[in-house]
């Protein structure tokens, strides 16, 4: 969904576009952010990326809690970030949390301490959300009208999706990501 994030920005609905944004990717395994310039309809420039290894779902996927750890390191990145994107002016932050963060029993204690240590609002997104945005990044990179089918590897899913262009036929996400496959069977 790093790109995923990115490929959302104009979705953005807003009468006044924002000159430039910061999205986060709260995932499962990594954070991800990009600060993007927007230069006209459906365009931006990328004028920042970073990205961290954070590990939150490491010990609290299937349902279980976040551990302290995980929730640390997570406000830590997040902070981080939070700076970066403050160094850009940036006029909006727009966080998705995912795979780890909607299944956490505890998901909803770790939006309240990015919020209240950071200010920024995470929204968590549904597996078929993730797996749409996922999409849209990916054929806005390509710029392909042909039908295309994605697939992302993530931390806690997998997101596969078929259409064309901004058109999803299908996007479906599978509870099958790396570091819940390598806690479970390595």
């Amino acid at each position: 969904i790093g790109g995923g994030t990115v490929g959302c920005l104009t979705d953005v609905a807003s009468p006044v576009r924002p000159d430039t944004i910061a999205a986060l990717d709260i995932g499962t395994n990594s954070f991800h952010l990009v600060v993007a310039r927007v230069t006209g309809p459906g365009r931006f420039e990328v004028i920042a990326r970073e990205k961290e290894m954070v590990r939150l779902g490491a010990g609290g996927l299937d349902g279980r809690r976040l551990t302290r750890e995980a929730m640390q390191a997570a406000l830590q990145a997040l902070s981080k970030f939070e700076r970066l994107a403050r160094s850009h002016q940036v006029d909006e932050i727009l966080a998705a949390a995912t795979s780890a963060t909607r299944e956490a029993e505890n998901g909803g204690d770790l939006l309240a301490a990015i919020e209240s240590q950071t200010g920024i609002r995470p929204r968590i997104i549904t597996g078929s959300e993730e797996a749409r945005l996922i999409h849209l990044a990916a054929v806005y990179g390509v710029d392909t009208p042909k039908p295309a089918v994605v697939i992302d590897i993530g931390g806690g899913s997998v997101e596969i999706t078929l259409g064309a262009g901004d058109q999803v036929r299908f996007a479906r996400s599978f509870k099958l990501g790396v570091l819940r496959l390598s806690e479970r069977f390595v």
